[in-house]
């Protein structure tokens, strides 16, 4: 699967002092590259992409749930058995989805295009939904790049 890592319109992006200099890094990359084989952030990155479209159909499926209740008039927070089995989904969806981002921030890329593959998740999970990166994120953000200068070098 070919991974577009053309440049960010870093002007475009909403602003975060976290991210600015990954922002800018990523900015310079021009070409579109294909995952290479044996790098393992490709197939982290696959891993949480799948985890977050399974984890915003139960969000889709908890919000229909709720306003199947208030159409109802009763409470959804009341236990039911339909709505049990609507919030573990939701619940078991938001663990993978973590997992998955946790497993994808602590993986370090072994070629320049994971990196920049890499960088390009980190910085486009700020500007779609999750937030602004917190200072625990772009720790492991940090380790993880170190980690892959340190191999560079010693390769």
């Amino acid at each position: 699967m070919p991974y577009d890592t053309r440049p960010v319109n870093v002007a475009l992006m909403p602003t975060s002092s976290h991210c600015d200099v990954l922002k800018m890094g990523i900015a310079t990359i021009t070409a579109e590259v294909n995952a290479p084989s044996n790098d393992p952030v490709f197939a982290a990155i696959d891993d949480f992409r799948e985890k977050r479209v399974a984890f915003n159909a139960a969000l889709k499926e908890l919000g229909e749930y709720e306003d199947l209740c208030t159409t109802r008039g009763v409470s959804c927070f009341d236990p039911t058995p339909e709505g049990d089995v609507v919030q573990g989904r939701s619940n078991a969806a938001c663990d993978a989805d973590t997992r998955a981002w946790w497993d994808f921030l602590n993986t370090t890329p072994t070629s320049r295009e994971g990196l920049f593959a890499y960088l390009a998740v980190v910085t486009d999970q700020e500007g779609h939904g999750t937030g602004p990166v917190d200072e625990i994120t772009m720790g492991a953000v940090c380790r993880t790049v170190r980690s892959f200068v340190v191999n560079a070098d010693q390769a």
